[in-house]
């Protein structure tokens, strides 16, 4: 059996890493590298997790892959000392009520080693998919075939996965239902990391939705780096505007 996954995020390498041993996997991946949005960004010797913070397990299947002590270290509890922050309010400790995960040391470390072994193409877009005698037929940006098979597997976007196969079907309008939220990243390298109380935050009633010193988390070395979260709110009214200035 054939499987086609699209997206080398980490539900397509999850999918794909689990599936391995019953089936042939291959994977397209229209960036670069893996990860997706478990993404960091090097400047010297800063290192900026930019993109998703941290992930959550709330499914048997990426547990399973969590308790298995291959991936161990590269993926690992962080537990940072957050609060809560609004204008005109006192800092308020929190607490998580479930294990947040970071790759270590960096966000692609986990990804990565779920990559190990399969076979992934990489900068390559898929554009359509259409039903053939023996299959399902996988089409690039030029129409030229990626091959067909099986099974297809989309882990990517909703908008996306609607775009790619351009057909009509049981759950469409799930996926047309499905709304992305904006956000903008910062990311300041410090000279010297200022003395607080918390590593992490979470800000109400602000243009800022999060804010985390990364080397908070595990296994991060170099200087210190600040990331930024804007709230979606405020990126939404922005995301068509020339920011460069």
């Amino acid at each position: 059996m054939r499987i086609a996954v699209i997206g080398a995020g980490l539900s397509g390498l999850s999918f794909a890493h689990s599936s391995r041993e019953f089936a042939t996997i291959k994977v397209f991946e229209k960036s670069r590298g893996v990860g997706g949005r478990l993404a960091t960004r090097r400047v010297g010797d800063i290192a900026f997790d930019h993109g998703a913070q941290f992930f959550t397990c709330r499914s048997e299947s990426l547990e399973s892959l969590l308790q298995d002590g291959e991936f161990e270290p590269a993926v690992s509890i962080w537990q940072p000392n957050l609060v809560t922050l609004a204008p005109g309010s006192k800092a308020i400790k929190r607490s998580w009520f479930e294990p947040h995960y970071v790759g270590a040391p960096a966000m692609t470390s986990f990804p990565k080693r779920l990559a190990s072994g399969l076979d992934i193409s990489f900068a390559t877009s898929v554009k359509g998919i259409c039903r053939c005698n023996s299959g399902w037929q996988l089409k690039d940006e030029n129409c030229a075939s990626l091959g067909v098979f099986d099974w297809v597997v989309s882990a990517i976007p909703a908008p996306q996965t609607d775009m790619v196969l351009g057909m009509k079907f049981k759950e469409q309008s799930l996926l047309n239902s499905a709304r992305l939220s904006p956000c903008f990243a910062l990311m300041i390298a410090l000279t010297d990391k200022p003395k607080l109380r918390f590593e992490a935050a979470v800000v109400r009633q602000s243009p800022i939705s999060w804010l985390a010193f990364n080397d908070s988390k595990p296994l991060r070395s170099g200087r210190s780096g600040l990331v930024v979260h804007s709230s979606n709110n405020w990126a939404s009214g922005r995301i068509d505007e020339d920011l460069t200035d």
